[in-house]
């Protein structure tokens, strides 16, 4: 997230003169996380990381994927805080919304 408290001339960005965009989160390459909880078949996702890089093509785009969301969430061995079978019932069931 961004906040921009005072615009002293900043926004809008010209894209003819961006020389270097860094790009910081979790999810700014991540398909899987512009879905949400939309469990149809997306047409064409594009990225944050990839949309940024094909409107400013002259620009250098760095990106690094910061913190995680949830700590240990690519150690395998970590256990979720919330388990997944608890956060929404399965795609068959009739039971709708959050559980507990």
């Amino acid at each position: 997230s961004l906040v921009l408290l005072k615009n002293d001339g900043v926004l809008p960005l010209s894209r003819d003169k961006l020389k270097r965009i860094a790009v910081v989160g979790p999810t700014a390459d991540d398909t899987m996380a512009l879905l949400g909880n939309y469990y149809g078949t997306p047409a064409a996702p594009v990225t944050i990381l990839q949309g940024i890089r094909a409107a400013v093509p002259q620009a250098e785009v760095l990106y690094a994927r910061g913190a995680d969301l949830v700590e240990g969430r690519d150690d395998p061995a970590a256990t979720p805080l919330i388990e997944p079978q608890y956060l929404r019932p399965s795609a068959d069931s009739a039971e709708r919304g959050l559980r507990g």
